[in-house]
């Protein structure tokens, strides 16, 4: 399972590394088929991207200011440590594939060599 946002600020903002949120909800079948996938990938960029979970009932305030209208929606965030800020928010809307993530992951790394990861990452 995701670890849940309990604090925007801390779990993404002073993230030193890229952030994935998951933004989903209970009655969300698409949602659910997602974790496995995010799970996965999770485990693979473990101490490169950061995966998180955010439930839409009880973060309305995030999802109102990030101009979420649909779940399941997959936010990528990253260049927060640098800017102390967002700087930057891409989205994914409605069940994705693995491929297509992870696609999005790379780009994501490949563009910003200069993210560092945390300690535990060993490769």
């Amino acid at each position: 399972m995701l670890t849940e946002i309990k604090s925007w600020e801390k779990d993404v903002i002073e993230s030193p590394i890229p952030v994935i949120v998951d933004v989903s909800s209970e009655w969300c079948m698409p949602c659910k088929a997602m974790i496995p996938v995010l799970e996965d990938l999770a485990t693979e960029y473990e101490g490169k991207i950061k995966f998180l979970g955010m439930d839409v009932e009880k973060h309305r305030d995030i999802v109102t200011s990030l101009d979420i209208k649909a779940v399941p929606t997959i936010l990528f965030i990253y260049g927060q440590k640098e800017f102390n800020l967002v700087a930057t928010v891409e989205k994914l809307v409605g069940a994705r594939s693995k491929i297509e993530i992870k696609t999005k992951i790379e780009e994501i790394l490949g563009e910003h060599r200069d993210i560092k990861t945390d300690s535990s990452d060993r490769s």
